[in-house]
């Protein structure tokens, strides 16, 4: 029906011993005994189905001891439905791709899409979920997700390095549906874990995300890739707050606080080298949120934003740090704000830093504010 050339190989085989065998019916225990080997039969409701269904057709072929009168049993109606039913759905309608390893469909089906997907993360996720997890069985996804982890974080084969963003982007979606299942599999398997390519600057940021939103994983790298991935921190000052989100959420809160309180106090620790991203400061938000630090974080990200050392990097700071929040700032934030800009020149003086905009936004939050008002207070502004 499908052409699968498997499982024409399959049917060969079973009509070759079918046909050494003809008056025994060993052949079938023998492949109803190495389907329960396979993902074919790892559904319990299935296996115990055909295992009933073997019963049944033996009693219905041979007369049963038990009976005297030597009759063959006829299965009623129900129980003639209960086995189609089951087996209709739990096996033939399962396309010969979910029967055994997904990996290769699947690689190649989001490669072909590749464009489209990373441009809309939601499409993607819609995608897997509807064309491959709902028909996916648990040792299914376990394997698929071990292999897209081989794919990211071992392999370095031109396919590969081609599509890591994609396989990255995929197994974030299959391992947030099914953490506990993915993550056991990963952790069992030690020696998946001592190949993760930890000299790669790419695998190794993206192996920092993967822990962040995983961080079981810690405690089963090695000793050197956990010093790999601090010794990160030290350089980059994306590196030194994400890499708290490793240890706990007590950890990235200590570190923006003190962020904070060491400004106040004209001290400022950790790398001055400025490669925050879009998706670190994401996932730096979601954080914040959900530990209630969000005017603390805004407070953080004006202090970043403060330290801008040309005008181009004020534009960059500014469209990441400043743009996308400052109408979640509260009036202290917004005071702070117009403190910073005033006293950089690298700021003030930048085209890219919309300072019409900032203070328009500054006079709706302060009523009995004038612009005359800022020009007294800011003369920079």
């Amino acid at each position: 029906m499908f052409e699968e050339e498997k499982a024409q190989k399959v049917i060969k085989e079973i009509l070759k011993k079918r046909k050494n065998q003809n008056f025994e019916s060993e052949w079938e225990n023998t492949l109803i005994e190495k389907a329960k080997e396979t993902s074919i039969l790892e559904s319990r409701l299935l296996s115990n189905t055909v295992d009933e269904l073997k019963i049944c057709r033996n009693l219905s072929s041979h007369p049963s001891i038990e009976n005297s009168e030597a009759k063959l049993i006829t299965p009623d109606k129900y129980e003639t439905a209960h086995f189609m039913n089951v087996l209709f759905k739990e096996l033939f309608m399962m396309p010969p791709t979910f029967l055994g390893s997904v990996t290769s469909d699947f690689v190649d089906s989001i490669r072909d899409k590749k464009k489209i997907f990373m441009n809309d993360k939601s499409k993607l996720k819609l995608y897997i979920e509807e064309n491959f997890l709902s028909n996916m069985k648990n040792t299914q996804i376990q394997h698929l997700a071990k292999d897209l982890f081989k794919f990211i974080f071992i392999k370095n084969n031109e396919d590969c390095l081609e599509n890591r963003d994609i396989n990255y982007a995929a197994l974030t979606i299959i391992t947030k549906e099914n953490k506990d299942l993915v993550i056991q599999e990963i952790m069992s398997d030690a020696d998946l874990l001592k190949q993760i390519r930890i000299d790669d600057i790419e695998v190794r940021d993206l192996l920092e995300l993967f822990v962040i939103e995983n961080t079981k994983l810690w405690d089963n790298l090695t000793d050197l890739q956990k010093n790999e991935i601090n010794d990160d921190s030290e350089s980059s000052l994306k590196n030194y707050y994400r890499n708290t989100l490793i240890y706990s959420d007590e950890t990235f809160v200590d570190r923006i606080r003190e962020t904070v309180e060491n400004y106040k106090k004209e001290i400022f620790v950790g790398p001055t080298t400025f490669d925050l991203d879009d998706k670190t400061l994401l996932l730096l938000t979601r954080k914040a949120k959900e530990n209630g630090i969000m005017n603390l974080f805004h407070e953080f990200c004006i202090i970043l934003f403060g330290k801008s050392n040309s005008f181009a990097d004020a534009g960059k700071r500014y469209n990441l740090l400043i743009r996308t929040n400052i109408e979640e700032f509260s009036k202290g934030n917004l005071e702070l704000l117009m403190s910073v800009i005033n006293t950089n020149c690298q700021i003030y003086q930048s085209f890219s830093v919309d300072k019409y905009s900032i203070k328009k936004i500054y006079l709706r939050n302060f009523t009995d504010k004038t612009e005359e008002d800022i020009s007294k207070r800011y003369p920079y502004f």
